[in-house]
C-alpha cells in the first residue's frame, strides 16, 4: 500500500488522545449497603465486569476511528501491477486503436461490437484530464491519426467512425505508436487496443513490445463466431470458349460447430442467373464444389457467386470476371522441312484460327494480329523476317521454333542474336527418348497426376523417340528454362522470355522420319499448352485493401495515347488509374484506397470495355474466431513482459478501471467509510449497552 500524502501519517499520534481520556475518565462505582447483601454480591461483580469490557471496546473503536480518518487524508492506494506510468505530474499522451474492421459488425450484448467499442473508447478518454492529449487510430488511414487532439475533438472524431473493409495487424499498430515522434516532450505514453482480437489480425506472436509503452488490451466478445463464406473460385480450363461447357470450381468454408444442410448457392453472370445448387457442410468443414454453365457468345462478363448466411453478410457474395475468347490465331511459317503434323493438329480444333504461309511469302504486316507464330522447319532465316519477328515480340505473343536439321551455321548465329537465346551446336545422331519434364511449369499444368508432390516416369513407359536432335550450346546471357529433356540429359524443349514474348525452342524436328512424337499422346498437350500460354488471362478477382497491378489484355503496341478508366458495373463510380506503360502490354495500378466497395468493375480503353476486374473483401475478416480473455492472459504471461494489461469492465465501469490503472486502486473512501461505520457502532454501544 502506497500513499499520495504520507506526511498526514503523523496524525496517527492523535490516537493517544482517546487513550488518555479513557484512562482518567473511568466511571466510579458507589457502594450501597443492604441489610442482607448475600443476594446482591454476585450481581454487583457481573455489572462491574460488563462495564469494563464496554469501556475497552469504546476505546478501541475511537482509536480505530482516529487511525482511519488519518489514513483517509493520507490518500492510500494500491498500485496496479504492470502500470509503467506513475508520474502524475506529466501529461498523458493516450492513443486509442478502435478496430473498425468487418468482424466488428458481429452482434454483442450491447448491440454490435463497433458500438460497444465506441462506448469503451469514450469511457477511456473520460477517465483522463481534459488537458491530456488523445489520438485515434483505425484500420483505415485518416489524417487525424498523425497528431494528438484534445478530448472534445477526439470525441467528435470518434462519432464519425464506421465499418471499413481493411484491417491492419496489431503489430503494425504498436510499431506505429512506438515510433511516433513526440518531439522530445516528456509524457506518459499509453495505448489502448479496443477490438474483438480476431486471431488473424491480432498476430500476437509478432509483437515487438516497447517496454517504455503502457499497453492496455480491451477485448470485446461477440454473441457468435460462426460464419460461412466463399473463399475463392477458378475455372478448370485456362481458356474459355463460347458454347462450350464451363466448369467453375469454388471453395466454401463453414467456420461453425453447426451442421449446414441444403445451403443455397447461386451463380449470376452479367445480371442473369446461370446456375443454382445447394451444399451440405459439416461442422468446420472446407470443401470444393463445382458449378457448370455455358455462354453463348464471346466477350467480357461480370459474375458473382452468392450464398445466404445471417447475420454475417459482408462476405455472402464473391465477385469475379472472365473473358470468353473467340479464337486463338496461329500462324505457321513453313520452310522446306516443315512438319505437317503441326498443321493437322491446329486445323482440327475450332479454338484455333490457323493460317499457313511459306517462308518466302510471309505477310509481315499481319504478324501482329497473331497470338502464336510457329517457325516450322525453316533452313534459312532472312534478316527481314527476323527483324519483323523482333518487332512483334514487343507485344504478348508466343514464338515457337521447330528446327530443321539442315539449318546453316550463319542462320544459327542470326537466330541466337535476334532472340538472345542458345545456339544449335551440333547434331546428335544417337537415338534418344524423352524422359524428364518440368511438370510444375505452366505448360504442363493439370497434364499429369502428381501424388505427394512427386512425379517420376516408370522405366517401362513408352515415350517419344528421336533419331536425331540438336545439342544446344548454352549462352550465359540467355534466360532459359528447360521444360523437357532427353534421357541423355540434352534439352528437347527450352523456354525463353524475350521482351514481352515467350519463345519455345525445340531441338528436334517433328517429321515422321525423324521422330514418332506426332503419333504419341504427349504431342497434343505439348502443342495445346504452348499455344494456350499466348492467350494471357487476367485474374478472375482481386482483393480490396491492397495495391493491385492489373495487366491489360492488349495485343497492339500503338496505344500510348489511350485513356483507361475503371468503372463500376453498378452505379456511377469511376476513376482514372495510374498506368505502367513498360513494353507494349501496359498495366494499371489500383491503389489500396482507390476502391472501397466489393463488386464488379469494367476496364475501359477510350470508352470501350476491354476486360473485367472484380474486387472482393479480404477473406481474412471472414474467420471470426477471436482470442478469449483467458487466452490473452496466457499469451501475455508467455511473453514475459509486465507492461501489458488486460482490462475488463465486468465488475466496474471501464472509466473506473482506467482510473485505477492510472492512479492505482484508491483506498481513502474505504477508510473513511470504515471510520463512519465505527462511529455508528460506538453510538449503538453507548445508547443500548448500558
Amino acid at each position: 500500500m502506497h500513499f499520495y500524502h504520507p506526511e498526514f501519517l503523523y496524525g496517527l499520534f492523535a490516537i493517544a488522545i482517546p487513550i488518555i481520556i479513557h484512562l482518567f475518565n473511568f466511571k466510579r462505582f458507589k457502594k450501597v449497603y443492604f441489610t442482607n447483601v448475600r443476594f446482591l454480591r454476585n450481581v454487583q461483580q457481573q455489572s462491574k465486569r460488563h462495564s469494563q469490557w464496554r469501556h475497552l471496546l469504546v476505546l478501541l473503536l475511537r482509536v480505530l476511528v482516529v487511525a482511519f480518518i488519518v489514513l483517509a487524508f493520507a490518500r492510500p492506494y494500491l498500485p496496479v501491477k504492470g502500470n509503467r506510468n506513475t508520474d502524475q505530474s506529466l501529461i498523458n499522451n493516450v492513443t486509442v486503436f478502435l478496430d473498425n474492421s468487418f468482424s466488428m459488425q458481429a452482434e454483442s450484448a450491447e448491440g454490435n461490437l463497433l458500438e460497444e467499442g465506441r462506448k469503451k473508447a469514450r469511457e477511456i478518454v473520460m477517465a483522463y484530464n481534459p488537458t491530456d492529449n488523445f489520438r485515434l487510430l483505425l484500420n483505415n488511414p485518416i489524417p487525424e491519426s498523425n497528431r494528438f487532439l484534445n478530448r472534445d475533438a477526439f470525441l467528435e472524431l470518434l462519432d464519425e467512425v464506421h465499418i471499413e473493409p481493411s484491417s491492419i495487424p496489431f503489430s503494425s499498430v504498436l510499431n506505429r505508436v512506438s515510433n511516433f515522434d513526440l518531439q522530445g516532450r516528456q509524457s506518459n505514453q499509453e495505448v489502448y487496443l479496443v477490438s474483438d482480437f480476431q486471431k488473424s489480425q491480432a498476430d500476437m506472436n509478432h509483437w515487438s513490445v516497447d517496454t517504455t509503452l503502457q499497453i492496455n488490451l480491451i477485448p470485446l466478445s461477440s454473441a457468435s463466431q460462426d460464419n460461412i463464406f466463399i473463399d475463392s473460385c477458378w475455372f478448370e480450363t485456362p481458356v474459355l470458349q463460347a458454347k462450350k461447357t464451363l466448369v467453375l470450381n469454388y471453395r466454401i468454408k463453414n467456420l461453425s460447430d453447426q451442421v449446414v444442410e441444403k445451403l443455397p448457392i447461386s451463380l449470376t453472370v452479367s445480371a442473369k442467373q446461370k446456375a443454382i445448387a445447394s451444399v451440405d457442410l459439416k461442422a468446420f468443414e472446407e470443401r470444393n464444389e463445382k458449378l457448370v454453365f455455358q455462354m453463348d457468345t464471346a466477350g467480357v462478363f461480370h459474375a458473382k457467386i452468392a450464398i445466404r448466411d445471417y447475420p454475417i453478410t459482408y462476405d455472402d457474395q464473391f465477385y469475379f470476371g472472365f473473358t470468353i475468347v473467340k479464337q486463338i490465331r496461329v500462324l505457321s511459317i513453313q520452310g522446306a522441312d516443315y512438319a505437317n503434323a503441326v498443321s493437322l493438329f491446329y486445323k482440327g480444333d475450332s479454338l484455333f484460327d490457323f493460317v499457313e504461309q511459306p517462308v518466302n511469302r510471309v505477310n509481315y504486316s499481319s504478324l501482329k494480329s497473331f497470338n502464336v507464330i510457329i517457325l516450322n522447319g525453316i533452313k534459312q532465316y532472312s534478316s527481314g523476317l527476323l527483324m519483323e519477328l523482333q518487332k512483334v515480340s514487343r507485344q504478348n505473343v508466343s514464338i515457337v521454333i521447330i528446327p530443321s536439321l539442315a539449318i546453316g551455321s550463319g542462320d544459327v548465329r542470326s537466330l541466337q542474336k535476334a532472340f538472345k537465346m542458345d545456339a544449335f551446336l551440333t547434331v546428335d545422331t544417337a537415338k534418344a527418348s524423352l524422359r524428364w519434364m518440368d511438370i510444375e511449369s505452366e505448360e504442363f499444368n493439370d497434364v499429369f497426376d502428381v501424388e505427394g508432390g512427386q512425379f517420376r516416369l516408370a522405366d517401362n513407359v513408352d515415350m517419344p523417340f528421336f533419331n536425331k536432335h540438336w545439342v544446344l550450346q548454352t549462352w550465359n546471357q540467355s534466360r532459359a528454362l528447360d521444360l523437357i529433356k532427353f534421357d541423355n540429359g540434352n534439352s528437347f524443349l527450352r523456354k525463353y522470355h524475350f521482351q514481352q514474348s515467350v519463345i519455345y525452342l525445340f531441338t528436334a524436328p517433328f517429321t515422321n522420319g525423324a521422330s514418332n512424337i506426332s503419333s504419341h499422346a504427349l504431342f497434343v498437350p505439348i502443342m495445346y499448352n504452348v499455344a494456350m500460354q499466348s492467350k494471357q488471362q487476367s485474374n478472375l478477382y482481386y482483393t480490396l485493401g491492397q495495391e493491385n497491378s492489373i495487366s491489360l489484355m492488349t495485343t497492339t503496341n500503338d496505344d500510348n495515347d489511350a485513356v483507361y478508366y475503371v468503372k463500376a458495373v453498378e452505379g456511377n463510380f469511376q476513376f482514372i488509374p495510374a498506368i505502367n506503360r513498360r513494353g507494349a502490354n501496359p498495366s494499371i495500378i489500383i491503389d489500396a484506397n482507390a476502391i472501397t466497395d466489393a463488386g464488379n468493375y469494367s476496364i475501359l480503353k477510350s470508352g470501350r470495355e476491354i476486360q473485367s476486374a472484380a474486387f472482393n473483401y479480404s477473406r481474412i475478416e471472414s474467420d471470426l474466431h477471436s482470442y478469449h480473455t483467458n487466452e490473452l492472459k496466457q499469451i501475455v504471461k508467455n511473453m514475459g513482459v509486465n507492461n501489458i494489461n488486460i482490462l475488463s469492465s465486468e465488475n466496474a465501469p471501464i472509466t473506473t478501471v482506467v482510473k485505477d490503472l492510472h492512479s492505482g486502486v484508491q483506498l481513502w473512501k474505504l477508510f473513511l467509510s470504515l471510520a463512519v461505520l465505527l462511529l455508528i457502532i460506538e453510538l449503538f454501544l453507548l445508547r443500548f449497552m448500558k
